[in-house]
């Protein structure tokens, strides 16, 4: 799976999520190490794709403080697989991807390229 570099040098991934009616769209996610689950929405982007509430959590940001974010399940297309995952949901603009998502690959950034890969 191959990404990209965006403006600000953030490394970014195209990534298809799935509606509650098996439709898919790509979104440009961003790759963060520092989140520890598999993907975190904006509400905004729940939205767009009507995911179905099914809880909240409590999760601990970067800072050490804690806040509590809804839960939903989603399919998305990552690495030619099609996999549920649980997606975390609260405020932000930008989708996220952690480690979870990334444990099972080697994850390469070309800063000169401007490229970004999983292998």
């Amino acid at each position: 799976m191959r990404g990209y570099l965006d403006e600000t040098l953030t490394p970014r991934v195209e990534v298809t999520l799935f509606d509650i009616e098996k439709i898919g769209k790509d979104f440009s996610c961003v790759i963060d190490t520092g989140f520890t689950e598999e993907i975190y929405l904006p509400v905004k982007f729940a939205e767009e794709l009507n995911l179905e509430i099914s809880g909240v959590e409590p999760i601990m940001l970067a800072d050490g403080s804690i806040t509590k974010v809804s839960i939903a399940p989603i399919f998305l297309r990552w690495c030619g697989k099609t996999r549920e995952v649980i997606a975390l949901i609260g405020g932000g603009k930008d989708i996220l991807i952690g480690i979870k998502l990334l444990s099972d690959y080697e994850l390469k950034i070309n800063f000169t390229k401007g490229v970004v890969e999983l292998l």
